[in-house]
């Protein structure tokens, strides 16, 4: 859902260069209570994944991939691990940390 291939010119769309095996682990399908909170957990990590590859953040790009977004499965474990993880990873495929699997759950 978030990223949809793999990594493109400084130019292109962040989800052209985003690779889609790291977004793609992170989505369950739930309902959740507090979308807003949610939803800005979405940016954050869209943020690390622009981070990692020095891309800039495209803003508009990212609501509206994170707009399914609808809960977390463990706020604590995505900010203190996952993001991190994410931010760590060479620019590029890589394994998906293990903190990420299943974090943002859409509708």
């Amino acid at each position: 859902m978030l990223a949809r291939g793999a990594h493109g010119t400084a130019g292109g769309s962040m989800s052209a260069r985003v690779p889609f095996g790291v977004l793609a682990v992170l989505l369950l399908v739930a309902c959740g209570t507090d979308e807003g909170e949610a939803r800005e957990a979405c940016m954050d990590v869209e943020r690390a994944l622009a981070a990692r590859c020095d891309m800039p953040f495209d803003e508009s790009l990212a609501e509206e991939e994170c707009r399914d977004v609808v809960d977390i499965r463990d706020r604590e474990e995505l900010y203190e691990e996952c993001i991190p993880a994410i931010e760590a990873l060479p620019c590029g495929e890589g394994p998906v940390p293990e903190s990420c699997l299943g974090q943002l759950l859409v509708e």
